[in-house]
């Protein structure tokens, strides 16, 4: 139990600093290599969460699609789409794991 508290703590601490550090338009204000560091790390980190919470059994369906999309687009040199569909991969991850963690102990219950 302590260890899903702090993997989810860790969780959300970095998507808080990854969501502060970021501006609405990452192609102007970032040069090239560093939004390419950029979107490599948020894949990285998504597949992380991902692999995280699928070996547990919680994750979600769609979540490895969006990993493979995004680095399809990343691929393509479409930066932003492919950092978008990396973040919201990650936050599926996150709370795959969340809800997995909820619902641990859930069952029917006698009334």
């Amino acid at each position: 139990m302590n260890t899903a508290k702090a993997f989810i703590g860790i969780a959300l601490t970095t998507l808080l600093f990854s969501a502060c550090g970021t501006t609405t338009n990452t192609s102007s204000v970032q040069s090239e290599p560093d939004t390419q560091t950029q979107v490599g790390s948020m894949i990285a980190q998504a597949e992380a969460a991902f692999k995280a919470v699928d070996q547990l059994g919680g994750a979600w369906v769609n979540t490895e699609d969006m990993i493979v999309e995004a680095k399809t687009k990343a691929s393509k040199n479409e930066i932003d789409a492919a950092l978008k569909l990396a973040k919201e991969a990650y936050d599926e991850a996150v709370l795959a794991k969340a809800q997995f963690d909820s619902q641990k102990s859930a069952g029917p219950t006698l009334f």
